[in-house]
């Protein structure tokens, strides 16, 4: 893969750092993932995405350090 880590970003927060941890993961930018969650939450009537983003935010571990790479592929 792309050793890279699935782990939230803190540095990086615009609600829990889930998104943020996930599009470095991904290796693509913030903003495409935070749009596509919120798409998923509103076409989603049984609430699934938001389900799924809040136990991540309590089960997926966080970076102890932002990484050094993560604000070159987050743009």
């Amino acid at each position: 893969m792309n050793g890279r880590r699935f782990k939230k970003v803190s540095s990086d927060v615009a609600i829990g750092g889930v998104c943020a941890g996930l599009a470095y993961f991904l290796g693509l930018p913030t903003w495409n993932i935070r749009m596509i969650w919120c798409i998923l939450t509103f076409i989603d009537p049984t609430s699934t995405a938001i389900i799924v983003y809040f136990l991540l935010w309590i089960f997926m571990p966080s970076w102890d350090e932002t990484p050094k790479d993560y604000y070159k592929i987050s743009g």
